[in-house]
């Protein structure tokens, strides 16, 4: 069990209030100001009552002003700052995925509010970490989004007139094609990449393992045909799965990359459906937190709450 380094009630101190959370951005944004960048005054700015700024104590000579919140996107919205940063402290610490109806609940904001804010949230998830895998790489597909049984009545008629699907002969596995593809990449004991990919064919996982795999490197993958190219410049091993075997005597299994795909299926159970367009940023989210698994859970928010309120700051 995870320990959980940050507790509500030390939350609550940290962020008691709006005031609280304005000077805390304000600090993390200009804290190492020591002088009005304009006037050269030595004491430190003041809040401007029912404003979200700050302004130089000299008001009379110079009267320069800060905004905290500039360039985030907190800086138009009508929400308290206090429930953005709960917002960011929920998800966060949540690693098994957070639905908008119950954030809507907890804030006491709208449904489609609650999902605004989770959108923007998810969109500051972005690894910047692209640089490749090396050492003892696993590769495996698998399948997202797409259950036709639980559409709506709807939904269900579109898809079957969109790929031309018989309705007594459902298509399943791959011959399902409204169904998303994503090929995940893990090294061991390390980092994962995810790419959505439109086929599992040679032309679509070449250049995809050529740019995210070091050359040289160990290459784990199932028994899938695709895969027996890429050993002129990849050490490669496989585990047949068909036969129920997770690993090989060579030292060739998947069972890494499949517990990424287990993460990531906990976390889609959570939520009802999953538009397509915004699909990326889930797998997204998933990515970022299997990656930042062995971290805390107050850094995952500390780096997140960066991230949001000032991106200039943010790697």
């Amino acid at each position: 069990m995870v320990e959980f380094d940050m507790s509500y009630q030390e939350f609550c101190k940290q962020y008691p209030n709006e005031d609280a959370c304005l000077d805390k951005i304000f600090k993390m944004r200009y804290g190492g100001m020591k002088e009005c960048p304009r006037c050269g005054h030595r004491k430190p700015f003041t809040r401007i009552k029912g404003r979200r700024a700050f302004q130089c104590r000299n008001r009379k000579a110079c009267g320069y002003q800060l905004y905290p919140l500039a360039d985030s996107p907190l800086k138009c919205s009508k929400l308290p700052i206090s429930k953005w940063v709960y917002c960011i402290h929920m998800f966060a610490c949540n690693k098994t995925g957070l639905t908008a109806r119950f954030l809507s609940k907890v804030l006491t904001v709208s449904p489609k509010t609650a999902l605004r804010m989770l959108k923007i949230a998810r969109e500051f998830l972005i690894e910047n970490d692209r640089s490749p895998l090396k050492g003892s790489v696993q590769t495996d597909e698998s399948f997202f989004y797409g259950s036709i049984p639980l559409m709506n009545k709807k939904r269900r008629e579109k898809v079957y007139k969109e790929f031309n699907i018989d309705k007594k002969k459902q298509p399943r596995g791959r011959a399902l094609l409204n169904k998303s593809l994503v090929l995940g990449l893990v090294e061991k004991d390390g980092r994962a990449i995810t790419e959505i990919i439109p086929n599992a064919e040679l032309e679509t996982l070449r250049p995809l393992i050529y740019q995210f795999v070091e050359r040289g490197s160990d290459l784990l993958t199932d028994e899938l045909p695709v895969y027996r190219f890429f050993s002129k410049h990849y050490i490669h091993k496989t585990c047949n799965h068909q036969k129920k075997v997770y690993q090989s005597e060579n030292g060739g299994t998947t069972n890494a990359v499949e517990s990424l795909w287990s993460l990531y299926k906990r976390i889609f159970r959570a939520h009802v459906s999953v538009s397509k367009k915004y699909f990326p940023l889930y797998i997204k989210q998933c990515t970022y937190i299997f990656n930042n698994r062995k971290n805390t859970l107050e850094k995952m928010f500390s780096d997140l709450f960066v991230k949001m309120v000032h991106p200039i700051l943010s790697p």
